[in-house]
């Protein structure tokens, strides 16, 4: 019966949301280069993490890529780039597949 109650008061929350909650988020694909060392990561990382709208990061040194889960409307494809050229490296939009 308890979880029934939790379970209304939290879809009345949700109801009463804000518009801006229910954005799609995209997850968009780089390449970068220029990247030699786990300090070039961590700072690639910080460099995307400071772009509004950007809600996940992952850089992988190995393959020179980093994944990004970003609100499009907040930060479009080419403020990613624009971060990752500030902080000293080179990124291009990998294709998507399909």
């Amino acid at each position: 019966m308890r979880l029934k109650r939790e379970r209304r008061v939290e879809m009345a929350r949700v109801r009463h949301a804000r518009p801006e909650c229910y954005r799609a988020s995209v997850n968009t694909s780089l390449a970068i280069s220029g990247m030699t060392c786990n300090g070039c990561v961590k700072h690639v990382e910080s460099a995307l993490r400071g772009v509004e709208g950007v809600t996940a990061v992952q850089v992988k040194l190995a393959d020179g890529s980093a994944s990004v889960v970003h609100d499009p409307e907040r930060s479009p494809i080419s403020s990613l780039i624009a971060a990752v050229v500030d902080a000293g490296y080179e990124a291009t939009c990998h294709a998507a597949p399909g």
